[in-house]
């Protein structure tokens, strides 16, 4: 459904302006390094919850079920990523 489709420009502009991102686990979440780690206030750093609601949840978060995931977005300095 086209009204529902975000184009790439739409996605950068709402992840770079938000403070705040949660959702399910998934290639949407990949997003989250638009996030702008300069506009928050307090020096706080960008919150990020990750939902993973199954039996996968500990190899996710180890890398083990998609490689580096874990390590490539919970691993970047300026996000607060759970």
């Amino acid at each position: 459904n086209p009204e529902q489709t975000m184009t790439v420009q739409d996605q950068f502009d709402l992840f770079r302006s938000a403070s705040t991102a949660i959702g399910p686990h998934g290639s949407g979440m990949t997003n989250v390094v638009w996030m702008d780690p300069t506009q928050t206030k307090c020096n706080e750093l960008p919150q990020v919850l990750e939902i993973i609601s199954s039996g996968r949840s500990p190899k996710v978060q180890k890398g083990s079920f998609t490689g580096n995931y874990w390590f490539l977005v919970g691993g970047i300095d300026w996000l607060d990523y759970h």
